[in-house]
C-alpha cells in the first residue's frame, strides 16, 4: 500500500512497493561515490537483460520523464536533413510528430483511429510511397489501452531504416522483442514500478554511435550520456540517486516474482476482473479484445450526464486513484493495472464503484441481474467403470438457484485423460467395479443463475463462461493454497473426476448442466448475444490444453528473445509452442513423431527439428523415451518443464543427477494450473486463433472439428482415439 494509503490505478506514477520505498530513503548517495557508481552500472546490466539484448544494445539512463527520453532519441537518431516517419495510433504517437516538428525534423505521419492498431501492410506501402530514414512507434499506445505490433512492423523494414519505439508504458510488463530494435525507450515508474526521476533508452550500438552530430540539445545528446557513462560511470549532470536506489529494489522484485512472463500474468488478471467488474456495474470498454492491453483500460461513461470529477473524487476518497480519458471523440476515464496492484485490491476497487458511480449520477444495474427458477431436467453421460466402458445417460432433476453457479451446457471436448478414465487407469473413480462418474472437464456453458459472490466478480447471468477443472475452498488455507498452489488444495474437487452421486450428479461436462461449487473459477468468454470468440473446440479446451500450456510457459521463467522446445504437437504441445511465441520467445521447436502432426505443425510456422541449445525445453508428449533428447538439448542454465508424464512409466531413466547438476538445470513439473493461468488463456486462445484460423482448421482444432450428441458418448469416444485434434459432445444436437 503507498504511503498515502491510496492504490493508483494508473500508468504512472505507480503504487510501489514498501521496499521501493525504504530504498529511496535508506541513503545519500553522492554522484562521484563508487557505491552509486556500480549501483547505475548495475541498473543499466539488468535492464539490457530485461529487454534480452546484452551484448547488442547499451542502457544509457537520462534524467527526467520519458518524455525527456523521447526527446532525446528523436533529436538524436534522426540525422542531420534526414526524415522520418511518426506512426501514431493516439496522443503518445502525436506527442512524438510534435517534438519532431519543434526540433524542424521533415516528418510524416502515418495517423491510425485511436481505437485500432497500426498495420505492417500500411507501413510498408507508406514506405514504398515516402522513404524515411527513421521509423517511429508505440508499443503500448496508454490512450486506449492498444499493443502494437511491433515484431511485425520491424519485419518490413528493408532499407536500413533505424526503427525506435516508445514502450514505455509496456516494457517489463508486455512481450517484446528488440532484436531489430535500433532505440527503445522506457521509464522508472512503469511495470518495473520504480519512482519518476529517470528514463532510460536500449539502443543498438552500432545506430547509437551512429548519431554522432545529430544531437539538437545538449542536456538531451544521448551519445554524449552515453560516453559519459562509458568513461567514468556516471552522469554528466546532476544524477537522480534516490530515484536509482528505488529503482535497483524495483528491479530486484521484478526480477524474484518472475519477470516479464509473471507481471503480464499479474496485469492480465487484475485487468480481468476490473474489466468484469465494472461491466457489471454498466461500464463498458471500446476496445477490441485482440487490442487490447493488460495495462490499462479505457472505459465509457455509461450517460452523456456521468459527472467523472465527482466520481474520481468518490473513489479517492475511498483509496482509489484512476486516470481520465484522453480520447478526442469519447467521453471515458481509464484504469490502470501495473504497479504494487494485486488481484484483492482490484476486487477492492470494483466494490467501491457502485457508490462512487451513484454519487456521480450512475446507478449501478447490478440489483437488476435475475437468476432462474424453473424446474430443469438435465441429463448427464455416467460413466461405469470396472471394465470395457459402459455409459448411461441418466435424468437429473434439479432447480438452479443463485445459492449455486449453475451452467447450461454448450459444448465439451474429449482429453485423453477423459480416455484414461474411460479405459479404468484413473484409480479415484475406477477402484471398484461399478463405480460411476459424470465424466468431462474440458467444455464451456451459459450462466442460468450465479451466487453473489460469482456476481460480483463481473460474471453475468447469460454469460458463455469456461471455468477451472477444480475447486479449491479450505479455511483457513491449507499450505498449498498459501503458497500459490490452489491446484492441490487438500479440499480439491475436480470435474469430471468425482465419483457419481448426491449432489455430485452435474460434476462434469458431458451433460447438459453442470453445477459449479464454490470456489470455482469462473470467466467469461463472450457476453449475452456475443458469437464465440474462437472455434468451440479451442473455447472447450481453454480450462484444460489452454491453460495448462500458460501454465507451462510461465514455469519456464522469461522466455523473451529465447529458443524453447516442445515435445508433443498434440494440442497442448502446440499451445504451448504458440504461447511461448506470444510471450517473446524468438525461435520454438516443435518434435513430434506423428507426420501428421509434424504437417499440422509446420503449417503454424514453427520448426520441427532440434538445432543447437535452448534456454528452455518443455514435455508435452507423456513419452519419457523424450527425456534423454530434452536433457542433452538444454543449455546449461535452462529449465526443463514436465506436463505430459502423469502416468507410473515416468522414471527418469538414463538422466544423472550430476548432469543435472553441473548444467545448473532447473527441473519444474506442472500440473493443472492456477486461477491466473486461466484468467491470461482466454485473450490468449482468442488471439492464437484470429491469427492462426486456417491452421487450427486443419489441426482438427476449428470450425470442423467432429461433434456428437451426449446419446452417441461411445462413437464419439471411439473418434477420439484415433484424432489429433479434439472431438466435441454438443448437447443440443
Amino acid at each position: 500500500m503507498a504511503a498515502s494509503g491510496k492504490l493508483l490505478f494508473t500508468p504512472g506514477p505507480l503504487t510501489t512497493s514498501a521496499a521501493v520505498r525504504a530504498a529511496m530513503a535508506s541513503t545519500d548517495l553522492g554522484s562521484r561515490d563508487s557505491v552509486f557508481i556500480e549501483l547505475q552500472a548495475s541498473v543499466r546490466r539488468r535492464l539490457l537483460d530485461v529487454g534480452g539484448v546484452t551484448g547488442t544494445h547499451e542502457c544509457v539512463l537520462l534524467q527526467g520523464s520519458g518524455t525527456y527520453a523521447v526527446e532525446a532519441v528523436v533529436g538524436c537518431a534522426v540525422p542531420r536533413g534526414g526524415t522520418a516517419l511518426v506512426i501514431s495510433n493516439g496522443a503518445y504517437g502525436d506527442r512524438i510528430g510534435s517534438i519532431c516538428k519543434r526540433l524542424d525534423i521533415t516528418h510524416r505521419m502515418l495517423s491510425v483511429p485511436w481505437t485500432e492498431a497500426p498495420t505492417a501492410e500500411a507501413v510498408a506501402a507508406e514506405l514504398a510511397a515516402h522513404p524515411a530514414d527513421v521509423v517511429f512507434m508505440i508499443h503500448h499506445e496508454t490512450t486506449a489501452g492498444i499493443i502494437n505490433p511491433v515484431s511485425e512492423i520491424a519485419a518490413v523494414l528493408q532499407k536500413g531504416e533505424i526503427f525506435v519505439v516508445d514502450s514505455m508504458s509496456g516494457f517489463g510488463g508486455l512481450p517484446i522483442t528488440l532484436s531489430r530494435v535500433d532505440f527503445m525507450v522506457s521509464s522508472a515508474n512503469k511495470c518495473i514500478p520504480g519512482v519518476p526521476g529517470f528514463a532510460f533508452a536500449l539502443a543498438r550500438k552500432e545506430a547509437l554511435l551512429a548519431t554522432a552530430g545529430n544531437a539538437r540539445s545538449v542536456a538531451l545528446d544521448l551519445l554524449a550520456q552515453y560516453e559519459g557513462f562509458a568513461k567514468n560511470g556516471q552522469f554528466r549532470f546532476t544524477p537522480p540517486t534516490h530515484a536509482l536506489l528505488a529503482f535497483s529494489t524495483a528491479l530486484d522484485e521484478h526480477t524474484a516474482r518472475g519477470g516479464v512472463a509473471a507481471a503480464f500474468a499479474r496485469f492480465t488478471e487484475n485487468q480481468s476482473i476490473i474489466t468484469a467488474g465494472l461491466a457489471l456495474h454498466g461500464f463498458t470498454t471500446f476496445i477490441r479484445p485482440e487490442l487490447q492491453s493488460p495495462i490499462i483500460t479505457a472505459f465509457e461513461y455509461p450517460t452523456a450526464d456521468f459527472n467523472f470529477d465527482i466520481f474520481y473524487d468518490a473513489l479517492s476518497s475511498n483509496g482509489f486513484v484512476i486516470y481520465p480519458g484522453k480520447m478526442p471523440d469519447r467521453q471515458c476515464f481509464r484504469v490502470g493495472n501495473i504497479g504494487e496492484i494485486f488481484p484483492s485490491d482490484c476486487k477492492a476497487f470494483v466494490g467501491a464503484v457502485a457508490a462512487a458511480a451513484l454519487k456521480a449520477g450512475w446507478e449501478s444495474p447490478v440489483g437488476s441481474v435475475s437468476a432462474a427458477s424453473e424446474s430443469v431436467n438435465a441429463e448427464a453421460q455416467v460413466l461405469v467403470t470396472g471394465g470395457p466402458p459402459v455409459f448411461a445417460l441418466r435424468t437429473v432433476p434439479f432447480v438452479p438457484t443463485e445459492a449455486s453457479c449453475t451452467l447450461e451446457m454448450i459444448g465439451a471436448s474429449i482429453c485423453a485423460s477423459d480416455l484414461h478414465t474411460a479405459d479404468g487407469r484413473r484409480p479415484a473413480v475406477s477402484s471398484l467395479p461399478g463405480a460411476e462418474c459424470t465424466l468431462g472437464h474440458e467444455g464451456i456453458g451459459k450462466v442460468l443463475a450465479a451466487e453473489a459472490e460469482t456476481l460480483r466478480t463481473g460474471v453475468r447471468v447469460g454469460d458463455t463462461v469456461t471455468f477451472g477443472v477444480a475447486s479449491s475452498s479450505c479455511s483457513p488455507l491449507c499450505k498449498c493454497c498459501d503458497n500459490g498452489l490452489p491446484q492441490k488444495c487438500t479440499k480439491l474437487y475436480k470435474y469430471g473426476h468425482e465419483a457419481y452421486g448426491v449432489g455430485t450428479e452435474l460434476s462434469g461436462t458431458y451433460s447438459t448442466h453442470m453445477v459449479l461449487r464454490e470456489g470455482s473459477t469462473i470467466v467469461p468468454i463472450s457476453r449475452i448475444g456475443e458469437p464465440l470468440p474462437a472455434s468451440l473446440a479451442l473455447c472447450c479446451m481453454m480450462n484444460c490444453s489452454g491453460a495448462t500450456a500458460v501454465a507451462a510457459v510461465r514455469a519456464c521463467g522469461s522466455v523473451v528473445g529465447g529458443r524453447v522446445a516442445v515435445f508433443g504437437g498434440g494440442p497442448l504441445g502446440l499451445l504451448t509452442a504458440l504461447r511461448a511465441i506470444d510471450l517473446g520467445a524468438a525461435e520454438v521447436t516443435v518434435i513430434d513423431r506423428n507426420p501428421t502432426v509434424v504437417a499440422s505443425v509446420k503449417s503454424f510456422g514453427f520448426t520441427t527439428e532440434l538445432t543447437g541449445e535452448y534456454d528452455a525445453v518443455v514435455e508435452a508428449c507423456g513419452a519419457k523415451a523424450v527425456l534423454a533428447p530434452a536433457f542433452k538439448a538444454l543449455r546449461t542454465g535452462g529449465s526443463l518443464v514436465l506436463v505430459g508424464l502423469v502416468h507410473p512409466d515416468s522414471d527418469l531413466a538414463g538422466i544423472s543427477a550430476e548432469s543435472i547438476i553441473r548444467k545448473c538445470l532447473t527441473i519444474v513439473g506442472v500440473h493443472n494450473y492456477t486461477p491466473t493461468d486461466l484468467h491470461n488463456t482466454v485473450p490468449f486462445i482468442i488471439k492464437v486463433w484470429g491469427l492462426h484460423t486456417a491452421a487450427f482448421e486443419a489441426a482438427g482444432l476449428g470450425e470442423s472439428a467432429p461433434q456428437f450428441p451426449l446419446r452417441d458418448i461411445a462413437t464419439a469416444v471411439d473418434t477420439a482415439r484415433d484424432s489429433v485434434g479434439r472431438v466435441l459432445l454438443v448437447p443440443t444436437l
